[in-house]
């Protein structure tokens, strides 16, 4: 779609605006103009020259902030493929960051050249991208993070990403070198002791350095944050006077209130990042998410000041993680407007940009237009029509898809089958599967169960029921040893989800946006197999692990038809479009019934899913 004329101006009527600062207006006209909000009001506008975009229904908020992340540069040696990088990979990854309503991002502990390169095209409009506010590289010590975790076993990239000092005339030396070459704030390293699963030793920076590098960025106006995971270091750094604190507590629970109250009466702000919670792994294999989620709640019931951030890495990872993070922050406690303005107004305070992060007169014009209200259910951030940066529309979503022409399935005989499964994909060790479709014909049900082979027990059953192509309509999933039983229902354009997951009660909803729902991602691609369709775009619930409760999409794509002893099968590829790099799977189906014979992971010959049998 050609954008809108930045010169022009562009009016969106009769929306619901949340502002971003707290206050909602719930049918409003925007009026751009110059790139800047002009009018703001509940009275009917005209204006001839303006592109007009109807709000009927739908609802305004600022552009997203995403105040941590990083670029992708972990796999660059050398310049030549950081030239590459910078030209080709993360222009692609910074267009779907900004398709995804997100305007301004904090980039912390990157290679500077190469990222107010970025800029510069950024700013210059040669690239659709988020605004950029840079750090450069993190100031950490000798022998501390990143500069012997991430950065370990690449040369160039521990020049890039970290900048060791060993004392406090080092420390100042840095600082001002970075003003120099165009960072817009400091990122400080202030964390020891072991790291992550490997249990990386790590050397810690003396508070005589870091109070020396707050001091000489006071002096440069330039803003200071620093990352840690423990308490007794958050403490150090609200005396030393740090602006914003990284991550936070997420290694072990806050002690006391006392320490709440201290961060709170300081105004320093906290930057939660749990979407990289939810993937860093603790030495014994479990998740910093739960910690750093109590600790969340506890800090913003206290009144600390919180912007959002995913710490994701851009390139590598969704281009949809503030919509995560600020899930996952409502789940900590935050209202769906709390996480919003994180993400918005209290993001821009932040980031030091004043003329964003409000929809009013005189801010800069970056709006995102819903389908659907967030303040309902916050999962309503994705349900994008249209993105606004710099009074440009620079994405409109496009018609929702072809709905595929799948076939009309009959449940061909025997009615049950059997499958011995070895992925750990759905349940942790070997299972027996029973894919049960005896009632499909009266009652459009079909059920799937695992079994351990050792004890006959029950470890987790599914229920689907379908219509004739079998489109999920409703679905219901127990896994017992983990405390879950949920359920879920499309009703419209809407797939509404309860019950509890690992005993804690869940209640959300996820726009389908046109999308075809085949919960059972193995099996209800019989009626796409026996179709004439080539490719598949579905979209499946996620029961456990990372993906739990997430709606995620799947691409399934026709390769090969061959014609053996067994009759004809039809190879297809699974993939996650935004993780195709890291997760495939090859999937071997009867070309007759759309029944599967075999799954293999991609790259892992050991997990696989194998038919075994079938009973009348």
């Amino acid at each position: 779609m050609a954008p809108h004329d930045p010169g022009g101006a562009l009016l969106i009527r009769s929306a619901h605006v949340v502002t971003g600062d707290g206050r909602e207006i719930h049918d409003a006209d925007v009026l751009v103009r110059d790139g800047r909000i002009h009018t703001v009001t509940e009275e009917r506008l005209t204006a001839q020259d303006a592109t007009v975009v109807e709000g009927e229904g739908k609802t305004v908020v600022p552009g997203l902030v995403d105040a941590h992340v990083h670029l992708d540069f972990l796999s660059v040696r050398g310049p030549f493929r950081s030239w590459l990088q910078t030209r080709r990979t993360l222009p692609r990854a910074l267009g779907r960051l900004a398709r995804n309503g997100v305007t301004t991002i904090r980039c912390m502990a990157d290679p500077l050249t190469p990222v107010t390169r970025l800029r510069r095209k950024v700013e210059q409009g040669r690239i659709t991208s988020p605004s950029i506010v840079t750090a450069g590289p993190a100031l950490t010590a000798v022998g501390g993070h990143p500069d012997v975790t991430l950065a370990k076993d690449n040369r160039w990239l521990r020049r890039q990403i970290a900048r060791t000092v060993d004392d406090a005339a080092d420390a100042r030396a840095a600082v001002r070198d970075l003003h120099r070459k165009g960072a817009d704030l400091i990122k400080v390293v202030y964390q020891g002791g072991l790291y992550g699963p490997d249990r990386v030793l790590l050397h810690q920076l003396s508070r005589e350095i870091v109070r020396a590098i707050v001091d000489e960025a006071r002096h440069r106006n330039l803003p200071v944050s620093a990352h840690t995971h423990y308490q007794d270091d958050v403490a150090d750094l609200l005396e030393l006077g740090i602006d914003s604190i990284e991550h936070g507590v997420i290694e072990h629970e806050i002690q006391g209130d006392d320490a709440l109250r201290a961060w709170a009466h300081a105004g320093s702000w906290l930057v939660p990042t749990l979407t990289i919670a939810a993937v860093f792994p603790n030495p014994d294999g479990t998740l910093y998410i739960d910690t750093a989620r109590r600790n969340l709640t506890r800090a913003y019931q206290a009144g600390v000041r919180i912007a959002a951030g995913t710490d994701s890495m851009i390139g590598a990872m969704p281009a949809s993680s503030l919509h995560d993070e600020l899930r996952r922050m409502v789940e900590a406690g935050m209202s769906e407007a709390a996480a919003i303005q994180a993400a918005t107004a209290d993001a821009a305070e932040l980031l030091r940009q004043p003329d964003r992060g409000v929809v009013e007169p005189g801010r800069r014009a970056d709006l995102v237009l819903l389908r659907s209200d967030p303040l309902v259910q916050i999962e309503n951030l994705a349900d994008i029509d249209l993105v606004v940066q710099d009074g440009t529309i620079i994405y409109r979503a496009p018609a929702p898809p072809r709905a595929p022409a799948l076939a009309t399935y009959t449940c061909p005989s025997p009615p049950v089958l059997e499958y011995l499964d070895r992925t750990r994909g759905a349940v942790p060790h070997e299972a027996l599967l029973r894919y049960d479709r005896s009632r499909f014909v009266q009652e459009g049900i079909r059920t799937l169960t695992y079994h351990d082979p050792r004890t006959g027990q029950t470890l987790r059953s599914e229920t689907v029921r379908s219509g004739p192509d079998l489109v999920t309509r409703e679905w219901r999933c127990e896994i017992p040893a983990e405390q879950t039983t949920l359920h879920a229902v499309a009703q419209g354009h809407t797939i509404t989800l309860t019950g509890v997951l690992g005993g804690e009660p869940v209640s959300r909803s996820h726009p389908l946006r046109g999308r075809t729902w085949l919960q059972l991602l193995l099996y209800d691609p019989a009626t796409f197999i026996t179709s004439d369709e080539a490719q598949l775009t579905l979209v499946a619930i996620g029961a456990s692990g990372r993906g739990a409760l997430q709606l995620t999409d799947f691409e399934l794509t026709k390769k090969v038809t061959t014609t053996g002893p067994g009759g004809r099968t039809v190879e297809a590829e699974l993939v996650m479009p935004q993780w195709r790099r890291f997760w495939g799977a090859r999937i071997i189906f009867d070309a007759h019934t759309g029944d599967p014979v075999r799954q293999q992971v991609r790259g892992r010959k050991n997990q696989t899913i194998e038919r075994t049998g079938g009973t009348r």
